[in-house]
């Protein structure tokens, strides 16, 4: 059996087992109108992401090479001081 078949056979179950010959109630529109909107705010939100992430990265791939930092000053800082001692350190 294809899964077409499957899916038309389950879909045509579903509706004759509705009662008055396949409507819906008011409740259950409600629950599919509900579970629709999720689904498109999913839909939307996930869309977003995905259009803002690859603009950024995008703009991240294309900018200009940062340039170096200078490291001079920063090893002035980072020294020893003259009467270190081992002992005296807590």
């Amino acid at each position: 059996m294809s899964i077409r078949a499957a899916v038309c056979g389950s879909l045509l179950a579903a509706v004759q087992s509705r009662p008055a010959g396949g409507t819906f109630t008011g409740q259950q529109l409600g629950r599919m109108l509900l579970w629709t909107a999720v689904i498109v705010m999913v839909f939307l939100v996930g869309t977003f992401a995905i259009h803002r992430f690859s603009r950024r990265y995008r703009a991240y791939l294309v900018r200009t090479p940062q340039r170096p930092t200078a490291s001079d000053d920063v090893w002035k800082q980072h020294r020893l001081p003259e009467s270190w001692d081992e002992s005296e350190s807590p």
